[in-house]
């Protein structure tokens, strides 16, 4: 009697609870996730009302993907078959699908292939390649070989966990990580990438001990650091000065903050505290752009973003990015990627 009383109760609560589950999907309107994996996505162009809705660009913060409290991890290391692993995980579905990051991921290939989309932009990975996504950008993952042909893995960490490096004076300027070569892929030599693969073997033990000692970790990690930047600048023939540095994060900075609504070079340089010239010298001398052409390179890639991955119609994009009149947006936009708007969104 007990044992069958019991046994009602628990099928009476489990039935309420999955009936309280569904009134709350109803309410709150969720869908299931989206499962197309195309890089450019073409949308229904026509909207029942004026505001549209956004498509959705899910956000990992570091902590999220292990399913741990979102403060709790800064730095982490996975090989490919955790990475796999972590994927197939129903907690994070979608990551293998486009979104954003809040922290640093740095992917490097030891064997198989594998491709890398950052917002517009197809990455193709192999031996010896090491491949850099900042916080914010929009990126995808796709593996082309199976999980047992792959070898490699990825290194995450946080800006704050970058933060405590630059603190302690172990990293000096790394340029790669700050997006100013065009290209996050970078292939190192057979030597620098065996040296790569040996710092990463003691960190991964490291992370692995029972007693984790952090000042290694920060120490390895800033090495590890220091021999990619190496690699790069043993390629160029112009090293840009710690000073030049400086006031392109500066001027980075200034501009994520004010690109829809400032777009001249006169504020920027106010901002700074130097002439124009000056702003724009130091920036050619650093980037090989103008301070005009990365105000206008910032533009476009957001109306990239917006064109790919939300339902704003072209006047709604011109118009979150600053352009009341769309048909400046569209002459400044044809300019940039000799395609319209609507001809880049349908290609």
């Amino acid at each position: 009697m007990a044992i069958a009383w019991a046994s009602r109760t628990l099928l009476t609560l489990f039935v309420l609870l999955k009936i309280a589950q569904r009134l709350h999907q109803a309410i709150s309107g969720k869908k299931s996730p989206d499962k197309t994996t195309n890089c450019k996505k073409q949308v229904d162009h026509k909207h029942s009302s004026g505001n549209s809705q956004l498509k959705s660009i899910k956000k990992y913060p570091l902590g999220q993907l292990f399913g741990t409290p979102y403060e709790s991890i800064d730095f982490a290391i996975l090989r490919s078959d955790e990475i796999f692993d972590l994927i197939a995980d129903e907690r994070n579905a979608g990551v293998h699908q486009f979104h954003r990051h809040d922290f640093y991921a740095i992917f490097y290939m030891e064997k198989g292939q594998m491709l890398q989309k950052l917002d517009d932009e197809v990455y193709q990975l192999g031996e010896g390649d090491v491949f850099v996504a900042c916080p914010g950008q929009v990126h995808e993952n796709d593996f082309e070989d199976a999980p047992e042909k792959i070898e490699g893995g990825a290194i995450l960490f946080t800006t704050k966990f970058m933060n405590q490096l630059k603190e302690r004076n172990e990293i000096s300027e790394l340029t790669f990580l700050d997006n100013i070569f065009s290209n996050p892929h970078i292939h190192l030599p057979a030597p620098e990438f065996e040296k790569y693969l040996c710092i990463v073997k003691v960190l991964f033990m490291e992370l692995k001990s029972t007693s984790i000692n952090w000042a290694i970790v920060k120490s390895l990690f800033s090495a590890l650091l220091i021999s990619i930047q190496q690699a790069i600048d043993s390629a160029i023939v112009n090293i840009t000065s710690n000073r030049n540095m400086e006031v392109y994060k500066r001027f980075k900075h200034f501009l994520e903050l004010h690109y829809k609504e400032n777009r001249t070079l006169g504020f920027y340089a106010d901002l700074l505290h130097i002439s124009e010239r000056h702003l724009n010298r130091l920036l050619k001398e650093t980037t090989s752009k103008t301070a005009v052409e990365m105000i206008r390179g910032r533009l476009v890639l957001e109306a990239r973003r917006l064109l790919n991955f939300t339902d704003l119609n072209i006047a709604e994009v011109a118009d979150a990015l600053g352009y009341p009149d769309h048909s400046n947006f569209t002459k400044l936009f044809k300019k940039e990627t000799g395609q319209t708007p609507q001809a880049y969104r349908l290609s």
